[in-house]
């Protein structure tokens, strides 16, 4: 997803995708990094707040209604926090084949183990600026 629509999702708190089997499996508790996908920057960290629910009503930038929805609170990270991904991706224990690791997270959110889910914000908190 584009910054600009990452951003406003963060700000509603809401996400949504025409597939329920993507966020079908999203519980309140799991962790979320939310990314820019165009440039691959994580750009907030935080927790799914909800279970998926259907709500057609039309709230995203984006062209659609997006009804298989999600509540999240995340806390955008400062500027020079927002690390790229895809170095921290080709280490994940899900990526086998490191020539086609954007086909692992295409269908966002993708699930990912602790161990990575660790690596991840060893990354981020250990990037310029410090502390959590």
């Amino acid at each position: 997803m584009p910054r600009e629509d990452m951003l406003h999702c963060i700000d509603i708190r809401t996400y949504g995708k025409n597939r329920k089997w993507v966020l079908g499996r999203v519980k309140p508790g799991d962790a979320v990094a939310c990314v820019a996908s165009r440039e691959w920057k994580i750009l907030a960290l935080g927790e799914f707040t909800s279970e998926l629910f259907l709500d057609d009503e039309p709230v995203f930038k984006s062209e659609g209604v997006f009804p298989f929805r999600v509540n999240f609170n995340a806390k955008l990270l400062p500027a020079q926090k927002q690390i790229e991904i895809k170095p921290i991706i080709l280490e994940f224990s899900i990526v086998r084949s490191p020539s086609y690791w954007g086909a692992y997270f295409k269908a966002s959110p993708t699930q990912i183990t602790k161990g990575d889910w660790d690596m991840l914000n060893e990354a981020v908190f250990s990037s310029a600026g410090g502390s959590k």
